[in-house]
């Protein structure tokens, strides 16, 4: 089975602001739809998915992953059956935090950067599979979550450890 990875990152302030990434009308996956820092990781990377968490931090924000604070993998899901015949794929599920003065530029080449409280997250027009579960990133009674989404009929099975 072949299987691709890719890494979400979000990012909170001291006002517990999150910076969230919205892809540019132009991408041809998920155009204009909201999802966190990151992307898809190189085949080089996949024994170290920090590595490729690192190098989308910097490709996306111009920060060093050593000025992320409190660093924690949250979760994953792993999506399966995709409708439109593209390989299987798991995204791996981060949060960090940040000093919101040290993100200065807020445009980079996959679209906009822009800070949202964490409550108004639920209007946002996420990827759908990051629709399903970002909520748990930042819900401290989990301490991880795992999740499949089968695309060919829509299930979705959600996995929670609680502290």
């Amino acid at each position: 089975m072949k299987l691709l990875g890719y890494t979400a990152l979000f990012l909170q302030d001291e006002q517990d602001r999150v910076l969230v990434l919205k892809r540019a009308a132009w991408k041809k996956f998920a155009p204009n739809l909201y999802t966190g820092i990151g992307g898809q990781l190189l085949i080089t990377e996949y024994d170290n998915i920090e590595e490729g968490l690192r190098r989308e931090l910097e490709e996306e924000t111009g920060l060093k992953l050593s000025e992320v604070q409190e660093l924690e993998l949250r979760g994953s899901i792993l999506v399966v059956n995709r409708g439109d015949g593209s390989i299987d794929s798991v995204v791996y599920y981060y949060l960090g935090r940040v000093r919101f003065e040290d993100v200065i530029d807020l445009s980079c080449n996959e679209g906009e950067l822009e800070w949202y409280a964490i409550d108004a997250l639920e209007g946002l027009d996420f990827i759908p599979t990051i629709k399903k579960c970002y909520r748990y990133v930042f819900d401290k009674t989990v301490k991880k979550f795992t999740s499949i989404y089968d695309e060919s009929d829509g299930s979705h099975t959600l996995k929670l450890t609680v502290k």
